[in-house]
């Protein structure tokens, strides 16, 4: 459009040379003419003199917490690139969501410059971002050439855990005084400590003599013996179904859990049913790298299940016999549902909503 305007302005001061037999308008149309096929040359030269690079400052960002992704652009030319226009993408292949984010930027010959912009953290997922195209103008604006970037990079949504009350002080209840986990005087002759009944505390550690005195519930509090192990699956029905909360409430209480156990110097693995041939997935998480990785692998299945909802799943049963069959003799079996209830060996241990 610019470029059409140029040349009807061209066309009317041609007219007006003409009209009026004046030279200067002449001159004048030489000008414009010679500006407009400048402009046409050097559109194309700063076409192919421009490339570009997305990254992440940091590929795992918590639920909710700022993530900026920065695109980066290099001008190989020798001509200054004005009114620089990136379209830039983003897909969360969770939840099937996507958008589009415009960046604007100028860049000096041989120079770099770089263009921070904010991505959607309000859902878990793994996010893939790339630049579909970047528009090039000459420095007068009057012509734009679309060019395709093959530049992307990928972030990962990790859940949060903040709202949830699991930490290393309530996890001695999650194993019901199993594997794990010692009393220290039994008959009641040496103990750690008692404290107040808690949600989610086993019957089994309630001091029923010191309950009666006091006219409350008294725990047992147990000393934990270090290098436990858990094996924490994940429910494997419904995952098509969920909405967004449901999900983002699912894979926050699994990374609490996960999370919990590893801070108490717990080995724990994270299991759940493939969708694609069928087989148990397993990760063994000692570090925050395998339990970052564990949870993007854990995202990408819930991702396929939402797409593959109309097939049937195996039920939830038959999983956790499988389960089983492969559990070291001294490890806890840790279930969670989709409606937040954690289970240890059985016994519900965290229900939706406790602290």
């Amino acid at each position: 459009m610019n470029a059409l305007c140029w040349l009807g302005l061209s066309a009317v001061t041609w007219y007006l040379a003409g009209l009026y037999q004046m030279e200067i308008l002449g001159i004048i149309v030489l000008i414009q003419i010679f500006l407009f096929v400048s402009m046409f040359v050097i559109s194309l030269y700063l076409r192919d003199k421009i490339s570009g690079t997305i990254f992440v400052k940091n590929g795992f960002e918590e639920r909710g917490q700022e993530a900026e992704a920065v695109l980066r652009l290099s001008n190989r030319g020798r001509i200054p690139m004005i009114g620089l226009c990136a379209s830039i993408r983003w897909h969360n292949s969770l939840f099937q969501t996507k958008g589009r984010i415009k960046v604007k930027e100028n860049c000096m010959p041989g120079d770099q410059t770089e263009e921070a912009f904010c991505l959607p953290t309000e859902n878990c997922g793994n996010i893939r971002i790339w630049a579909a195209w970047m528009k090039v103008r000459d420095p007068m604006g009057l012509f734009a050439w679309k060019r395709r970037l093959d530049c992307q990079t990928c972030l990962t949504i990790l859940p949060n855990t903040d709202h949830i009350g699991l930490d290393g002080q309530n996890l001695g209840s999650l194993s019901g005084g199993q594997s794990g986990y010692r009393s220290i005087g039994l008959d009641g002759t040496e103990m750690d400590q008692v404290r107040g009944y808690r949600p989610g505390d086993s019957p089994r550690q309630i001091h029923w003599k010191l309950s009666a005195r006091y006219g409350e519930l008294m725990v047992k509090q147990y000393h934990r013996e270090k290098g436990g192990t858990a094996v924490l699956l994940a429910a494997g029905d419904g995952w098509g179904e969920k909405n967004a909360k449901e999900i983002n409430d699912f894979l926050d209480t699994v990374s609490a859990v996960i999370r919990g156990f590893l801070l108490e110097s717990w080995q724990i693995r994270l299991m759940w049913k493939s969708s694609e041939n069928g087989e148990l997935m397993e990760y063994s998480l000692l570090e925050s790298e395998e339990y970052q990785e564990a949870m993007a692998a854990l995202m990408k299945e819930i991702g396929l299940r939402k797409i593959e909802k109309g097939q049937e799943r195996t039920v939830a049963s038959e999983e956790e016999m499988q389960v089983k069959a492969t559990l070291p003799g001294n490890a806890v079996l840790l279930k969670l549902d989709w409606d937040g209830t954690l289970y240890a060996d059985g016994t519900p241990v965290l229900e939706a909503g406790a602290e």
